[in-house]
């Protein structure tokens, strides 16, 4: 896969995504978000130089948390957090961007901002779970890779417990999850995403 000048060949060797939290209450409580957009701009751009000067390959910009009770983003505020910092560090850097939403009109503003990939950590599914075709629909038509993770979430959310859900239950975990990573891939297919 090619992404800018970064040249991916899978299983040659590990490729690192450093993350850009572009909001108030990342669970790693790194979040840039600030009440000045100009110095969280500032921060993300910095931040970023120090992530490609350390290693990494992909920078990974987000604007919604996804820590265990944390509230869902409005997509307007979504794209108020995430596309003036991925414009900003395309403007600054040559580095493959990366786009971390579920949200087809987030990922759709991030892309014309300079991101070069989607990050979907709902794996092309709604949060409550029901398939997210839209998203699918335009990854697919403007022909860029996204990335699909499992993830399940309980909705409302019934409060965690050591990083997960308490309600959510798996009869096998591997296997469950193989099953749902398989059935995201078809949808993508389907969606013509190669």
């Amino acid at each position: 896969m090619q992404l800018r000048d970064l040249h991916i060949h899978w299983g040659s060797r590990t490729y690192i995504m450093a993350i850009v939290n572009a909001t108030p209450d990342s669970f790693s409580g790194d979040g840039l978000l600030g009440s000045d957009e100009q110095a969280t701009v500032r921060h993300a751009i910095e931040q970023s130089r120090a992530f490609i000067a350390a290693g990494a390959d992909i920078i990974d910009v987000g604007g919604e948390s996804t820590r265990p009770g944390a509230a869902l983003v409005e997509a307007v505020a979504e794209r108020g957090r995430v596309v003036p910092v991925i414009a900003a560090i395309r403007a600054a850097l040559d580095v493959p961007i990366s786009v971390d939403t579920w949200k087809a009109s987030v990922a759709e503003a991030a892309l014309d901002a300079g991101a070069d990939l989607v990050n979907d950590v709902w794996g092309l599914r709604l949060p409550e779970g029901s398939w997210n075709t839209e998203l699918a629909r335009l990854v697919g038509a403007r022909g860029v890779p996204i990335v699909l993770t499992h993830n399940r979430r309980a909705r409302p959310s019934t409060g965690s417990q050591g990083g997960h859900y308490r309600a959510i239950q798996y009869t096998d975990l591997l296997g469950d999850i193989i099953r749902e990573l398989r059935e995201s891939v078809a949808l993508a297919h389907d969606y013509g995403i190669q």
